[in-house]
């Protein structure tokens, strides 16, 4: 799955960036000192009614009032959209214009005399009527609200533990001292890293290099590999997940192993992360046998990228040098993770921008897709191709129609979205470059992987031709996608 970055300089936030799909649950009461949450004030004795808002649909109203009694128990959850509780489309907006959304902040977007002097309800009658200009604008949206500060090549830190920050505050500056430093004058200048045990000499960087840890951690290589042979040999599927460790990081705020920090508010818990990214507790073993290794010096932001190309070989699939000395962040951006990724409903134009936004051109766009020869997608991210595909009622018709019907018995319309298949049905724990067949025979899982090969914009983007010669020469497939991890890699946080 692709998610992509915000691009950095967007700061005005439209009419439209207000008009959001609101996805999840709400309590039935979110308690503030002197104040219940809107949702218990909209069932009972509104504004002093004695009634519910009359903006509330009156049967939704009495099915809320009993999930949500009006002294019970307040941490009790009702789902924001009723309708579809766990699938993102636009039915929002549908219950909206029926009277049905759960907020109050929500129905005002549609109903009374403001919505309409703020032209709020002739965007979410919009969006009701377009699904497809809803995403659009979703995403442009996330891209606005995401507030990307990354950090210099050398304002970050090494962490002892990749989930967890070094401590940088006045409260802990006696016992931990992080020495940001200057752009190194030469290659030679050095400063430390110092905890409460001992202090590790790290040599600043003009840019990465594949010697980084050449005198301070010889053995880095190695010991990586050791790890990810056999964490692949406990679970071929791993591979694939630290794979896509190394790209969700990459694409928000650069590779600075921001995804790994554990907290509510970071990238971890982003909604293309969530109950999806995995791989951590690899990295966190890869990590204890390096600070074993050598204490204090090698980054977590490098653990991902090297981890990712070893996943890669012990798959089948080619090698590079991995450039390192990267340094790992002081923050976890987990806005910038929300609109920062490229989602697997985009168009190929949409997609092929936001690779854009990070330094990427259309090439990456299909040499870095076909990392989905191996891994495995969840079944939420592909009923929109299996049943009722833009409301044509039945499934998408650049899906193969036999593939079709075996996905759909594994992800039944009312299923569980959290099951799994493999992205690559041919040869799924193996790398190579039958993901474009896959695509030529209208086997491609994901819409975003399929996108590349079938249709007006695949053919005007040259995306097509590009499945085709990787489709027809593995050799070349292997040599570019070398090349792409490695610009990935380098893109600067």
């Amino acid at each position: 799955m692709w998610w992509y970055r915000p691009v950095a300089g967007y700061r005005v936030i439209a009419c439209e960036d207000t008009v959001w799909s609101h996805r999840g649950f709400v309590q039935c009461a979110h308690l503030r000192p002197g104040s219940l949450c809107r949702l218990q004030q909209r069932l009972y004795n509104f504004s002093g009614s004695g009634a519910a808002d009359p903006t509330l649909d009156p049967t939704l109203a009495s099915q809320l009032r009993s999930l949500c009694p009006q002294n019970g128990d307040g941490n009790v959850t009702a789902n924001l959209d009723q309708n579809s509780a766990d699938l993102f489309d636009n039915h929002y907006y549908n219950n909206l214009v029926n009277n049905k959304g759960l907020l109050s902040s929500d129905q005002i977007l549609f109903s009374g005399d403001a919505a309409n002097t703020t032209s709020t309800l002739s965007i979410v009658q919009s969006y009701n009527g377009n699904t497809g200009l809803f995403f659009s604008q979703f995403a442009s949206s996330m891209i606005k609200m995401g507030n990307i500060s990354p950090l210099t090549g050398a304002a970050g830190q090494v962490r002892k533990n990749c989930r967890a920050m070094m401590g940088t505050s006045t409260a802990s500056a006696s016992r931990v001292t992080l020495m940001n430093f200057a752009p190194p004058k030469t290659a030679l200048q050095t400063t430390q890293f110092c905890n409460e045990r001992n202090c590790s000499t790290i040599k600043p960087f003009d840019e990465l290099t594949g010697d980084f840890y050449g005198t301070s951690c010889p053995n880095v290589f190695k010991v990586v590999r050791r790890e990810v042979f056999k964490a692949l040999q406990n679970e071929m599927r791993m591979a694939g997940s630290l794979l896509r460790l190394h790209f969700h990081d990459c694409f928000v705020n650069g590779c600075d192993g921001s995804i790994l920090l554990d907290g509510s508010d970071g990238e971890k818990f982003a909604l293309p992360n969530l109950n999806s990214a995995r791989g951590f507790d690899v990295v966190d073993t890869i990590k204890a046998a390096l600070e074993s290794e050598c204490n204090g010096t090698v980054s977590c932001a490098d653990i991902l990228a090297i981890a990712a190309r070893d996943s890669v070989l012990l798959s089948g699939g080619p090698t590079w040098t991995v450039l390192v000395g990267r340094r790992d962040s002081l923050i976890s951006n987990q806005s910038g993770a929300n609109s920062g990724l490229p989602s697997p409903f985009d168009p190929v134009d949409q997609i092929i921008t936001k690779f854009a936004a990070v330094g990427l051109n259309t090439t990456d766009v299909v040499t870095l897709s076909g990392g989905h020869t191996i891994g495995r997608a969840r079944c939420t991210f592909l009923t929109n191709r299996l049943f009722n595909f833009s409301g044509s009622g039945a499934a998408d018709p650049t899906l193969d129609s036999a593939l079709a019907s075996q996905l759909q018995s594994v992800c039944p319309q009312n299923g569980d979205g959290n099951v799994t298949v493999a992205l690559d049905q041919n040869s799924t724990d193996l790398f190579d470059n039958h993901y474009y067949n896959n695509l030529i025979n209208s086997k491609g899982l994901l819409s975003s992987d399929q996108i590349l090969f079938t249709g007006d914009a695949a053919a005007a983007a040259s995306t097509k031709d590009v499945v085709q010669s990787y489709g027809s020469n593995s050799s070349l497939f292997f040599s570019q996608f070398a090349s792409s991890m490695v610009r990935m890699g380098s893109i600067s946080p």
